[in-house]
């Protein structure tokens, strides 16, 4: 349960408005992952009194943890929302916009606060895994009075689910780019290594190997050669992976203005979905093989005799 508000939030002669979120702390904080956004102080129990406030807010009104912020809000019906809140903990929060502008209060000091007893703003639901999320909105719009909106995250936030099809669609041009030039690259390492071994072929073709078990030897060689390389080139990008992963590039420069501008924050972390390795090194066997057809094409068209004198 949510219950979302805004308050103007004073301290000596430094205002600004602030969101103020209250939730319950032991369902909502794993969700927004403030535990491990906390730079300074602690987290509010059930029924604290206290305020945590992002790391921006903090800056701004240059408090700390144990000082006091003063709010001056409207309530329920109208009533006055005004209260004063000792400073308990210090986020940072990952949208740089959040993170100048937001506070958290405990769901039931944000009840009273805002004369609001038993209310909230808004119920998230994060499905189970494998869930169909589209199917259970529609299932829950039948079960929901009128006076409720059942919102899925693309119809809330339609410009983020734009953001990300253009992405995916960049990305995957980038991808087609990358498999063209490594296709290319096995195809003339393959059209090396048969016109290097053409004359051995024709040697072993001539003294009675078939040429379908030459086929099948030369198969399976660059099947093993590509097998090899995919697992090598896996476990040397594991640890890569978890480092950037732990560790992810800060952006600068115009670049971190673009991502500032959209609200996300400037970084370019690693993802440690180890299935993208083995999706992509299976790709690249598969194009290992097609190309590998270049050797049994020539061999198959081979004549002994000229193979023998090149």
């Amino acid at each position: 349960d949510l219950l979302e508000s805004f308050s103007l939030v004073s301290s000596g002669r430094i205002t600004k408005v602030l969101a103020i979120m209250g939730l319950e702390p032991e369902n909502e904080l794993s969700g927004f992952n403030l535990e491990n956004r906390l730079t300074d102080g602690q987290l509010f129990s059930k029924g604290n009194s206290g305020i945590v406030v992002s790391e921006g807010a903090a800056k701004y009104f240059k408090k700390t943890v144990g000082d006091t912020l003063i709010l001056l809000g409207q309530g329920y019906h109208g009533q006055s929302a005004n209260g004063l809140y000792p400073i308990v903990g210090i986020v940072k929060m990952r949208n740089p916009e959040l993170n100048k502008n937001f506070a958290f209060l405990s769901l039931a000091e944000a009840q009273w606060l805002y004369a609001a007893p038993n209310m909230a703003t808004s119920f998230v639901i994060e499905p189970e895994e494998g869930v169909d999320h589209n199917m259970l909105a529609l299932a829950l719009k039948d079960i929901m009075p009128e006076s409720l909106e059942t919102l899925t995250y693309e119809e809330m936030m339609p410009e983020l689910v734009q953001a990300l099809q253009a992405d995916d669609v960049g990305g995957m041009v980038m991808i087609v780019v990358l498999y063209m030039i490594i296709a290319f690259v096995l195809l003339g390492t393959v059209i090396m290594m048969t016109a290097e071994r053409i004359k051995e072929f024709g040697i072993l073709v001539s003294v009675g190997m078939k040429k379908r078990l030459l086929v099948r030897t030369t198969v399976l060689e660059n099947s093993f050669l590509s097998i090899i390389g995919g697992l090598l080139g896996f476990l040397l990008a594991m640890p890569i992976q978890w480092y950037y992963h732990k560790n992810p590039i800060r952006l600068s420069g115009s670049m971190e203005e673009a991502f500032k501008e959209y609200g996300y924050e400037p970084i370019m972390p690693f993802s440690i979905d180890w299935s993208i390795n083995y999706t992509h090194a299976t790709i690249v066997l598969v194009i290992a093989l097609v190309v590998s057809l270049y050797a049994v094409i020539k061999i198959y068209a081979l004549k002994p005799v000229e193979a023998m004198r090149a």
